[in-house]
Formats: C-alpha cells, sequence, structure tokens
C-alpha cells in the first residue's frame, strides 16, 4: 500500500446496523484495519455522530487515522500516545458552538416543564439499549420519552419514544416542531434537520456543515495522502477528484453508481472486504 494512504469509514449503517452491532466478529475487522495500517495507511472514522462515541469504536477497533464528527464540525488526529488532538477548523464552529449549546439548554427548559413528558439526557445510543426507562419512574402519567444526546457539541438529537417504549410519528414531529419554535421561524434556514419520524429520530446540524465542506482541512491536515471514503449513502460522497469512493453491497444504488470500489457484502464484512481490496490492489 502507498504509506500516504488515508481510508475513512462511515459509521451508521455502513461499518454498524441500525442496532448499532457488526454484523460479523470483531476480530476480521481488526485484522484489516491492521494490515492497512502495518504499512503506513491510516484507517479512521468519518460520520454525523458526536465525538465521544466515534472515539469509543475507533479505539476498540485498533484505527489510528483521523476522527471526523458531527457531518465534519469535529476533527481529531490520532497521536501515538491514543490521545486525539484537535485539528483546526473554521473559526464558525468556534464561534456558533455555544449557540447550539445553549439552544440545547432552552430545550431541555420546554421539555422539563411538560409533567407529561420523561426526558432522560446521556449517551442515546446506550439509553436506547436499556429496558424502557419509564419502568424505573412512579410518574404513571408520562405519556412521552425523550432521550437527549448530551455528547454533541455542534448539533442537537434526540430519541422520541412512547411510554411504552414505541416510535410514534405524531410524537416525534410534535417534539421537532417544539425545537422549531425555539430555534424561531426566521433562524431555521441556518440549520439542517435530519428527521426519521418512522424510527423517532432528529439530528439538527448547522447548515454550514457537510461532509464534502471537511475535505478541505482532511486534505490541509494529511497531505500527500490518497484518501479512501467508505459509506453507504450519498451523504458518504465527498465530491472530489481527490479521493476514491467505496461502497458496502447495502448502499444506495445512487451512491453505488458513484463509487471506483465495490464490495459484494453488507456492512461490517464489506467494510473488512473494501479494507482487502485496497492492500490488494496496492501489492501486499
Amino acid at each position: 500500500m502507498n504509506s500516504a494512504s488515508l481510508v475513512l469509514v462511515d459509521l451508521d449503517k455502513t461499518l454498524i446496523d441500525g442496532t448499532y452491532k457488526l454484523n460479523t466478529d470483531i476480530a476480521p475487522l481488526q485484522r484489516a484495519i491492521t494490515r492497512v495500517q502495518s504499512h503506513g495507511g491510516l484507517v479512521g472514522l468519518f460520520s454525523d455522530s458526536a465525538m465521544p462515541t466515534l472515539e469509543k469504536y475507533a479505539t476498540e477497533f485498533g484505527m489510528h487515522g483521523p476522527i471526523i464528527a458531527e457531518r465534519g464540525a469535529i476533527m481529531r488526529t490520532y497521536t501515538k500516545n491514543g490521545n486525539h488532538d484537535t485539528i483546526s477548523r473554521p473559526e464558525f464552529f468556534k464561534q456558533k458552538q455555544n449557540t447550539m449549546l445553549l439552544l440545547r439548554d432552552k430545550l431541555v427548559s420546554k421539555l422539563s416543564t411538560d409533567c407529561h413528558t420523561l426526558l432522560v439526557i446521556g449517551d442515546v445510543i446506550a439509553l436506547s439499549q436499556q429496558k424502557n426507562p419509564v419502568a424505573y419512574t412512579p410518574k404513571s402519567f408520562v405519556t412521552r420519552v425523550i432521550l437527549l444526546n448530551s455528547l454533541r457539541q455542534h448539533s442537537i438529537s434526540f430519541y422520541v419514544r412512547t411510554a411504552g417504549g414505541f416510535c410514534e410519528q405524531e410524537f416525534t414531529a410534535h417534539t421537532v416542531a417544539e425545537l422549531e419554535e425555539i430555534v424561531g421561524e426566521k433562524s431555521l434556514s441556518k440549520y439542517w434537520f435530519d428527521v426519521n419520524n418512522e424510527c423517532g429520530i432528529c439530528i439538527m446540524h448547522y447548515a454550514e456543515t457537510s461532509k464534502p465542506g471537511a475535505v478541505s482541512a482532511i486534505k490541509n491536515a494529511f497531505p500527500q495522502r490518497q484518501i479512501y471514503m467508505i459509506g453507504d449513502s450519498m451523504s458518504d460522497f465527498l465530491d472530489s477528484e481527490d479521493v476514491i469512493q467505496c461502497a458496502v453491497d447495502n448502499a444506495a444504488h445512487a451512491y453505488q453508481d458513484r463509487c471506483q470500489l465495490h464490495s459484494r457484502n453488507d456492512l461490517t464484512r464489506g467494510v473488512i472486504d473494501l479494507l482487502e481490496q485496497i492492500a490488494t490492489q496496492s501489492g501486499f
């Protein structure tokens, strides 16, 4: 492999499934990553998720490449002591961080006054995998449960569930409307809402964030490296001649059509296959 290679991997629906699990044992993934990195390459994560979540996965998988979180708003690079140092990003994100945190605080205040809502704040991935939190509270009048992600710095995300732990589109739409009211009609264009009513999930990003928008910062931080992007949707298409796009088999057809490398395997197995393809084509 060219020692100047940098392989970036999307997380959700690329490396892990909808239940946040690998679709194979972790050992083959770790071996594929080690094969790339032992020849001077780097493997990292590039996702919409929060930085602490990505750092946990990167450590578990043995990745030594950069971690790009929240649609490119935060970037960190691996150091020899196992820590991650923040990569410089546009001043915009530094200036706007307090704005997002302030909006989140206002949402917390509003939801906390609703006697029919149970608000749980923390790591939403861990919380969503636990038993129904309503079962552990005497508030039998609770009808809506909101799991608010406390790990994000430049975005707001939450899960919405009924008291029984189910997704209800009406509940999700109502909660999103409450956040939009806090943001204000005149400011809505400054934000991008990623809403899945069926799954009861909402993420609000700054409109300026995007994966393609982070490419220049990645190239500046890692000059002379050939960049590969492994993903499953058009949000992973970095729209750059300097990037070789790679698709797992469960990827959207529109994304697959724009990719140079493909796997016939889904999710984790597909990522492993693509890492092996990159290594093999490079002659080791």
